[in-house]
């Protein structure tokens, strides 16, 4: 049904634009991240995606260049 498309359409939006940037903040300045790890894994699984190919990279974020 559309009603079913909407929801995994939000699922799969959220996972790589919501969770996984925290996920990789958390990584990135050594924040444990256990239950957003477990939250994508199990999704990445369910709905055999690679999340983290998606989701937006942090890598050249600068923090004092933000303020």
């Amino acid at each position: 049904t559309a009603y079913r498309r909407q929801r995994q359409m939000c699922i799969r939006d959220s996972l790589p634009y919501g969770i996984c940037p925290i996920q990789k903040l958390g990584r990135r300045y050594g924040v444990p991240t256990p239950y957003t790890d477990a939250i994508l894994t199990i999704y990445a699984l369910a709905l055999d995606l690679d999340i983290a190919a998606s989701a937006p990279n942090f890598s050249t974020l600068d923090p004092a260049a933000l303020l």
